[in-house]
């Protein structure tokens, strides 16, 4: 049986939205609409029942936990895919944030503000943390610790990043980091 394929990405604020908009058309796939809020207020089944739907394989599928301390709505749905036998969950976009008080992922990669791909985490504005800082942080990640072999791809604050990540630029970063999961998995 071949499984519903999925990129995820712990974001789903309107502009995070837009940019995963724009970065799905740029990429021709198609994107869950009904997973993007801030928070996710769709289910884990209700999200799996559009990704059946979806026309392309893999989706783009946004969680959100809006900040939230402990397993929020976002992450709830997130941990409904991870569990699922019939999702696979190809990459992540581990999106930084401010947050400090979390456990946080150590990522295989990221992308910059310059779309330049590093091996250390970067921060909420897309620049590399310092060498010795090797944990990402963000509202909507910490699940992601459950995923042993599964890409996780740390980049900044989508369709903004100062200015380098806008939709009226085509949400290059995004676009970028969602092509190198692709480019990873062979599709």
């Amino acid at each position: 049986m071949e499984k519903y394929k999925i990129i995820a990405i712990t974001d789903g604020d309107s502009t995070a939205f837009k940019a995963v908009e724009k970065a799905s058309q740029n990429l021709e796939l198609d994107i869950i609409y009904e997973s993007a809020g801030n928070p996710t207020s769709t289910s884990g089944l209700e999200i799996k029942n559009k990704i059946k739907e979806a026309t392309t394989n893999p989706v783009l599928v946004m969680f959100d936990d809006q900040g939230e301390v402990g397993t929020g709505l976002g992450e709830q749905a997130l941990l409904t895919m991870i569990s699922d036998p019939e999702i696979e969950i190809l990459g992540v976009l581990a999106v930084a944030s401010n947050l400090k008080n979390v456990q946080g992922v150590n990522p295989d990669f990221s992308v910059t503000q310059n779309q330049e791909i590093i091996a250390q985490p970067v921060d909420k504005t897309g620049k590399a943390e310092e060498i010795e800082h090797n944990i990402l942080e963000g509202d909507t990640i910490d699940v992601l610790n459950q995923l042993s072999e599964t890409l996780i791809v740390g980049i900044g604050d989508l369709g903004k990043m100062e200015g380098k990540d806008i939709v009226s630029q085509g949400a290059p970063i995004t676009t970028k980091a969602i092509s190198e999961v692709l480019k990873r998995s062979e599709l």
